[in-house]
């Protein structure tokens, strides 16, 4: 088999932070970024809040009737 023939493990990609094109075989400690730099700046973006993961809005009469209706359910069971 040829190396043109051979399909890699991982896609190319580019670093998620600094969008530099990087050999993979060589930033295998850092994946997915190209450098232990750039990893760490990724994690200091998550620790000081930059990146957000975005929760739903629960409105308080919504998540109260829920439990009010699963009490009720226990109830109806003599639990």
């Amino acid at each position: 088999m040829t190396k043109n023939n051979i399909t890699p493990l991982r896609p190319k990609r580019d670093c998620p932070q600094c969008d530099k094109p990087y050999d993979q075989a060589q930033s295998h400690e850092a994946y997915p970024f190209c450098s232990q730099r750039c990893s760490d700046l990724d994690l200091g973006n998550w620790l000081n809040g930059n990146y957000r993961i975005a929760a739903r809005n629960n409105d308080e009469s919504d998540f109260s009737s829920s439990f009010n209706e699963a009490e009720g359910n226990h109830a109806d069971k003599g639990e």
